[in-house]
Formats: structure tokens, sequence, C-alpha cells
């Protein structure tokens, strides 16, 4: 990993101008030359990473990424791999370079996935697969330092598709994935605190490496996709 710039060490949570996320941040921001995320994710996760370094904390410069696309357009791991990180990138349609490996990932499967299968420390998981999002997490048995994870954001409450080990989203509607408020309780269950939301990705801290208060964050529904007539399953 690249030498950490210099940081202030006053903490603030703020919204960036440009795209409107709030998260935690330094009143330096360390920003990339290209970051390929949909929202600035990969820019935000940097930042943070940077910050839970500098309070002394352990990130292993390591991403794993679930729904990965080709490797490079909306990736949130692609800049940390440009920065010297180790990534793994996984899609079951990849339709990109050999680099990304094609994997059909679930519950059933996703501990088997050659990082976490062999034990190694992982900084960053991203997991976006418009489906199964709660699901593959809630069976992760390894626990990385940071998460980025895909919300629903036409859901309210605590709700999420039902697990179906073959879920493909038809892209025609709003069944996919989880609710905001459903991914912040599994998050907190698992034992991380969440540090910052954009439009449709909540990105957690394991509690140890962050021992300020979660911020209080909210979402408000979009309306972005018609409303499904499939039943999700509340929590």
């Amino acid at each position: 990993m690249n030498a950490k710039p210099p940081h202030n060490i006053d903490k603030r949570l703020v919204r960036c101008l440009k795209c409107g996320n709030e998260f935690w941040l330094h009143v330096e921001h360390v920003c990339f030359m290209k970051d390929y995320s949909q929202f600035g994710e990969t820019t935000i996760l940097y930042d943070l990473v940077n910050q839970v370094l500098d309070a002394g904390g352990d990130v292993p410069p390591v991403a794993v990424e679930i729904g990965a696309g080709d490797g490079y357009h909306l990736s949130n791991i692609r800049g940390l791999m440009e920065h010297g990180w180790d990534g793994w990138q996984y899609d079951f349609d990849p339709a990109g370079p050999a680099l990304v490996v094609q994997e059909y990932v679930n519950a059933e499967n996703v501990n088997g996935l050659t990082p976490f299968r062999a034990g190694w420390g992982v900084g960053v998981l991203s997991i976006d697969v418009d489906g199964n999002d709660y699901w593959i997490w809630k069976a992760l048995l390894s626990e990385p330092s940071l998460v980025c994870i895909e919300f629903n954001p036409t859901l309210a409450g605590c709700v999420t598709i039902p697990y179906d080990p073959k879920h493909v989203w038809n892209k025609a509607d709003n069944y996919f994935g989880a609710s905001f408020g459903a991914l912040r309780a599994l998050g907190r269950a698992k034992g991380y605190k969440l540090l910052a939301k954009t439009h449709c990705n909540l990105i957690f801290a394991r509690h140890e490496l962050w021992p300020d208060p979660e911020p209080w964050l909210e979402h408000e529904l979009v309306a972005c996709f018609p409303a499904s007539d499939k039943l999700f399953l509340s929590l």
C-alpha cells in the first residue's frame, strides 16, 4: 500500500458537494486519480482505511469483490488494486478480462472462495450481486475490516428477498437485494458499525477498529424501479 498522506486527526461527518454522499472524513480528503466506483465508494473506503491506520488499527491490503462485472466499470476495489492492494474479483458473468474469476457466489460457496478458504486477512469486502447480498454476508465466516455492500434504495423497513441460491435480477423491477434497515441490523449483529452511505451502498467497519460512536445515517426511499408483485421477507 502506498505511504499514507498527512491527515488532520479531527474527524467530522460531511456531505460531499460533488455526489451528495455522507461519510466521516478528515479535513484533508484523499482523492483517487480515477475512481471506478459508481458513487465514490472507493474514495470513501480509502479514506476510512487511512483513518483506521492512523489510529493504530490493522487493515490488511487485500480486497475481495463479489459482483465485479468486468473488473473496472463500477468496481469498488479496482482503485485500491491500482494503489498496490491485492485484489480478488468474482462475477457469474464477468464479460471482461480473465482477471475476474467466473463464479456464481451464494451462501453455500462464499466461504470456499480462495481468500476466505485460505484464511487470509481481508481489508475490504465489496458485495454487489443484485440479489442475495444479505444472505452472502450473513453466511460469511470471515471478518473483513471494512465491508461495502449494496442495499435496495426502494425498500423500507427491515426486509430482503427470500434466499434463492440461483437468483438473477431481471432488471425490470425492484425485486433484488435487501433494505437499508436489514443490512444495518445484520452489520451490527456481526460486530460492525455503519460509517457511510451512498445512493445504494453501505460501508461498515469492524467495531474494534472504530471506537467513535456510529454516525446517525438515515435513508429516504427512492422509487428508481417499478415495484415487484413478489413478496419480500421481513426480518
